[in-house]
């Protein structure tokens, strides 16, 4: 059931869900980070019982040999541990928090609170498996009507989060981006496409409408012109660079 929380400053409205991190990668950087610890602390003690130690079958040179060794490694992982331990903490410190009218994310440095309507452009990007071969994350970067931004990743259910945003987002931005686009206004979509009645464009070039075959938007939200009588894409823009994908798709698909 949805439940007030104290953020009526923002207006953010009632509590719908809490998006935190994947458990795993968490698990690896503490269990890694308490290894290294170990290490540390085993490497060191044997540092300093072979300083203080007395026994004459050692000689003092291969003795002080193992001293180094050992303060050595100790050190090292010592600075091991810490890192993967402020990983670990890096990790679990992020989550979102979902309302109705918005939502705050939360990392180790502070919370950012985006509302709706002050959201002005969305990406979402795939994160690949070495070869871009297969998709195993995904990275949501939205951006304030103030210039602040936030990006999302490395949450359970991410890719449902961005569609949930895409959405909401859509709601507030469709019909003025829409009423923009009918009264002869270039829309922008991310730094490199935007339309116009005029055709599409794509940094400095531009592709009048009727010389349009089709523009394509994958379902990893990259963006494919392609030109009438011609085999190669006009243009290609990676997902990275789409802002707002989803107003893009429904813009797209209205009948003129």
């Amino acid at each position: 059931m949805a439940q007030t929380v104290p953020l009526t400053a923002n207006q953010l409205g009632l509590h719908r869900a809490t998006y935190r991190p994947k458990a795993l990668p968490g698990r690896i950087l503490l269990g890694a980070s308490c290894i290294s610890l170990l290490v540390s602390l085993l490497m060191l003690w044997s540092a300093a019982s072979n300083y203080l130690s007395h026994n004459t079958v050692l000689s003092d040179s291969f003795r002080r040999d193992r001293v180094i060794i050992g303060l050595t490694v100790g050190l090292f992982a010592l600075l091991a541990a810490a890192v993967l331990g402020a990983l670990f903490y890096y990790h679990i410190s992020r989550k979102v928090e979902l309302f109705t009218n918005g939502f705050v994310y939360a990392d180790w440095r502070s919370k950012l609170v985006f509302r709706w309507d002050a959201i002005t452009e969305v990406y979402v990007t795939p994160r690949y498996y070495k070869n871009q071969s297969r998709i195993i994350n995904w990275m949501i970067t939205v951006r304030r009507n103030d210039g602040q931004q936030a990006e999302i990743g490395g949450l359970e259910y991410v890719s449902r989060l961005g569609q949930l945003i895409q959405t909401e987002v859509a709601k507030h931005l469709l019909p003025q981006t829409l009423k923009a686009y009918q009264s002869g206004q270039k829309v922008q979509f991310g730094p490199q496409l935007s339309l116009s009645l005029e055709g599409v464009h794509s940094d400095k070039k531009t592709l009048p409408w009727p010389q349009v075959a089709d523009i394509k938007l994958d379902g990893r939200n990259n963006v494919i012109i392609l030109q009438k009588d011609k085999q190669m894409p006009w243009d290609q823009i990676r997902s990275d660079r789409v802002g707002n994908p989803l107003i893009l798709k429904a813009i797209l698909n209205k009948p003129n």
